[in-house]
């Protein structure tokens, strides 16, 4: 079972304690996944995480192949693993992995799955040294009646951060 977990489309892992419940996905590029108009999948790591791509392929039958590749060179073997999947209609799903226990900056750069039968797609890996929160700078003020607002703010942070609103002491949780 845990085996043909590891083909599925999205993958999750959870941890729970007295302080929350935390939840992340494996970062995939799913070649089945039309990503054309949208922007270039972005993972941030900091230097010493683990880093852990997938590329994964669906096609009516077995005859395909996909490949992981570090700007456009192949990744070396003891740096990469791969699987296929059989199923009950007789497509087959392939992934392969790549991976290092622990990121340096050396493995900064663009991540392209590629495959025999899909089109390319290609992630782009940044590894840090520190953490970061970019937020715009905004001089605007506002002036607030009665009536209800919403006042919005968004930002890009790595590590993922926790938000939320202060207001005249008391405390509003952010939706994220």
């Amino acid at each position: 079972k845990a085996q043909h977990e590891l083909f599925q489309t999205y993958i999750w892992c959870c941890a729970v304690n007295d302080l929350g419940r935390e939840c992340t996905s494996l970062f995939t590029i799913d070649l089945n996944e039309r990503k054309s108009s949208t922007p270039l999948p972005e993972l941030f790591l900091k230097v010493g995480e683990p880093l852990l791509i997938r590329c994964r392929a669906v096609y009516h039958n077995y005859k395909f192949g996909i490949k992981l590749s570090f700007e456009n060179k192949e990744i070396e073997q003891d740096r990469r693993f791969e699987g296929l999947e059989y199923q009950t209609d007789h497509s087959a799903i392939r992934i392969q992995y790549a991976f290092a226990s622990a990121a340096g900056r050396r493995d900064s750069g663009h991540y392209t799955c590629s495959s025999t039968v899909h089109p390319n797609q290609t992630a782009l890996v940044t590894v840090l040294e520190k953490g970061f929160i970019n937020i715009t700078d905004s001089k605007e003020n506002f002036e607030i009646g009665e009536e209800e607002f919403c006042f919005k703010v968004n930002f890009t942070a790595y590590p993922p951060v926790r938000c939320m609103w202060l207001f005249s002491e008391k405390i509003f949780p952010c939706k994220q």
